[in-house]
């Protein structure tokens, strides 16, 4: 195909071309999102926890762990979280996409401590 065509020839040699310059760019971008991951670990970091398996009028009495297995609850961590550098780098690449970046929000808007 590539030797039929001059054109996607043309293409082909210019991304190949682009390849060095996209891999300094790649680095600079993950730079920052190290940077920014670990921020998030610093502030989040085991706050993420959130009671489950409870009804919506025993949730409103649920202040912390104690509480939710007080009244028969589960106390899980979720899937996208803060814990490690790696996890919080994962969650800024979710949230760069705008992919499930309203858990997140949401979690973050609720996280008022570890255990609570």
């Amino acid at each position: 195909m590539i030797s039929r065509n001059q054109g996607m020839r043309l293409v082909l040699n210019a991304l190949m071309a682009a390849i060095p310059a996209m891999t300094n760019v790649l680095l600079v971008c993950m730079l920052i999102l190290l940077i920014f991951a670990i921020m998030g670990v610093t502030f989040f970091k085991g706050k993420f926890y959130n009671c489950t398996g409870l009804t919506e009028e025993l949730l409103l009495d649920v202040n912390d762990i104690n509480d939710c297995n007080n009244f028969g609850g589960k106390w899980e961590n979720l899937v996208t979280n803060f814990d490690n550098v790696m996890n919080a780098m994962l969650v800024l690449f979710q949230m760069m996409t705008t992919e499930g970046w309203m858990i997140v929000m949401y979690a973050g808007i609720d996280a008022r401590g570890v255990d609570l």
